[in-house]
């Protein structure tokens, strides 16, 4: 789509996408061994799958199971990311000629840069779990989410406009418009994946409800809900939050006081001023940057993708 909407040829990218859409898979399925996750679009993850084959196919114990679901999980990963390198490179050039050098440079910045803040921010979510959350911002939240994925997103726009445009120039005003419109989507696709977690169906998300609370995530709605919250009503949810064992009734009674205290409501606003944009917060909206781009399909499609980040159910 930002291929296109800077007047390239849609299909020059598509190999790209395919490329970039890989290397987000293999981050997920090393995610869904940190967050100790089963579920995933509706199907067991990797590590899950595994540790099931090695109790009853190799008749492991439960830890080395386990382990081995993991380690697993963690290869398996691995393979998908040098894939998704070498079919950046092959199908970017050899079957679309794509300008070699404008190819190496992209794989350098996802390789080298993008890389690098994903696991930064994934490294964050970890130890932000462990930290009082008095001791964490706002912003401090703001920016793991933007690591984990507002930074990948912000490639899509920049890679998707350099390759329409065949020329590599990050600066080039097409490009630096496309790479804070993505950036924006991405900072609010985490924001409402966040809410999705809460109040979601487990059924329409395919993946375990309530997770995030049983991990102790630091989110922007347990931030708001401390901030809102009572001493009694603290101290219940710091006897809930990062229990793995905790029961539906429990998990139940944190959503409905997430609710109550107006943290999921706060949540979502804050997602969509990253769409919309919010003078009051100083957030500039997704959709504000699209205003440099001639008027084409592609821009029509992208403001409705950029809506459909705060609006999507799962």
């Amino acid at each position: 789509l930002c291929c296109g909407a800077v007047g390239g040829e849609e299909k020059i990218a598509l190999p790209a996408a395919a490329a970039v859409e890989l290397f987000h898979t293999w981050t997920l399925v090393h995610d869904d061994w940190i967050d100790r996750d089963s579920f995933r679009r509706g199907v067991p993850t990797v590590h899950s799958l595994m540790t099931e084959k090695a109790l009853k196919t190799y008749k492991f114990d439960q830890d080395e199971a386990e382990h081995y679901g993991g380690t697993i999980s963690m290869l398996t990963g691995d393979v998908q990311q040098g894939w998704s390198i070498g079919g950046f490179m092959a199908n970017l050039s050899l079957e679309h000629s794509v300008d070699p050098m404008i190819t190496l440079n992209l794989i350098r910045k996802l390789a080298l840069e993008i890389n690098i803040q994903i696991v930064e921010g994934e490294t964050l979510d970890v130890l932000y779990s462990k930290k009082p959350i008095n001791e964490i911002s706002e912003e401090d939240i703001i920016m793991m989410l933007y690591l984990k994925t507002g930074a990948l997103y912000q490639f899509c726009g920049e890679a998707g406009a350099i390759i329409g445009l065949k020329r590599y120039e990050p600066e080039n005003e097409y490009v630096r418009s496309l790479s804070e419109f993505t950036k924006q989507c991405g900072i609010a696709f985490q924001i409402q994946d966040d809410v999705i977690g809460v109040v979601g169906n487990e059924t329409v998300v395919g993946k375990p409800r309530w997770s995030d609370i049983k991990e102790g995530k630091r989110t922007i709605i347990l931030w708001k809900a401390y901030q809102e919250a009572d001493s009694k009503q603290i101290k219940f949810l710091e006897s809930i939050l990062g229990n793995q064992h905790a029961t539906i009734e429990e998990l139940q009674s944190v959503e409905d006081l997430f609710v109550e205290l107006g943290a999921v409501d706060y949540a979502k606003e804050l997602a969509k001023a990253y769409i919309m944009g919010d003078q009051d917060r100083s957030i500039e909206g997704a959709l504000k940057y699209l205003d440099v781009l001639p008027d084409n399909n592609y821009k029509d499609i992208l403001k409705a993708w950029a809506h459909y980040m705060i609006e999507r159910d799962f």
